[in-house]
């Protein structure tokens, strides 16, 4: 299996496909290998770089704390060593926050941003699901963390009427639990993730993507992201929460592709408030 050296960690990495590189960003505590529904499709029109961000899958899990930054950081160096001098940077969830600060520290190295059911910044809101997160994981441990995750991320119909889809991922997640020290650091590390007054700086054409019931990163979230960076877009796929790369993968990727291809089709943001993380 592929690994890497990136800066002070060894990365796991796999490329699939050929063209323009393609970087896809997983969020807190998944592995690279819960992109199942979009690198065979995406890998049809992309070389597509997927990655266990550091603490989790095959990746190393450093003990202490992790940052945002030091995920970037680890983005770059693996790009770097892969001599890719520029890609198309989608992520999602922690790994949208991951592409943010990317795109603030390595403008060069980004293509299009595409930043899906993410946030720039916490609220009292995302605050506390994340404690709650870790004192699930500290007292029940990874497992319990892994099934309120489902939960969280399906809506009750997805999760009722695409039991493959369910039972699929949840085996995914399996093949590789998370020390629950390394997900507590990265746990922090997204509770310490603010880029809210930096966005504006952000050049590189933007979509938002967002699942219109979405309880982790509500649609506002979302919408104040694409507000503060100029000329970005904001796609709303309707029924479907924070895990809609899996519940509505169809729908996903096609926004993915139509952005990527230049199209400009934008559903509307739902009359939600632009406030960070809901």
């Amino acid at each position: 299996m592929p690994l890497i050296q990136a800066g002070d960690v060894n990365i796991y990495y796999e490329v699939h496909g050929q063209g323009k590189p393609l970087v896809l960003l997983m969020g807190l505590g998944c592995h690279s290998g819960l992109w199942i529904y979009q690198v065979p499709v995406f890998s049809q029109h992309f070389q597509v770089i997927t990655m266990d961000n550091r603490g989790v899958g095959r990746s190393d899990k450093p003990a202490g704390d992790y940052s945002i930054e030091m995920m970037a950081d680890d983005t770059a160096n693996l790009l770097k060593a892969l001599a890719i001098p520029k890609a198309h940077i989608l992520g999602m969830s922690m790994g949208g926050a991951i592409a943010q600060r990317f795109a603030l520290r390595y403008p060069q190295m980004v293509d299009k941003l595409l930043l899906a059911c993410t946030f720039s910044g916490q609220t009292p809101y995302g605050i506390m699901m994340m404690k709650l997160w870790e004192d699930i994981a500290r007292g029940a441990g990874m497992g319990a963390v892994t099934q309120l995750l489902l939960l969280q991320s399906f809506t009750p119909r997805g999760f009722l009427e695409q039991p493959q889809v369910v039972a699929e991922i949840q085996e995914i997640f399996a093949r590789h639990p998370q020390p629950v020290a390394a997900y507590v650091s990265q746990n922090h590390a997204c509770q310490k993730h603010n880029t809210n007054g930096e966005l504006p700086q952000i050049k590189a054409p933007t979509l938002g993507l967002v699942g219109d019931r979405d309880i982790q990163t509500p649609v506002a979230s979302v919408k104040f992201i694409t507000e503060k960076i100029s000329g970005a877009i904001l796609k709303v796929i309707p029924r479907c929460g924070h895990g809609f790369m899996w519940e509505a993968a169809e729908q996903f990727n096609e926004a993915v592709l139509e952005f990527l291809a230049g199209e400009k089709h934008a559903l509307p943001a739902l009359g939600t408030e632009s406030l960070p993380n809901g």
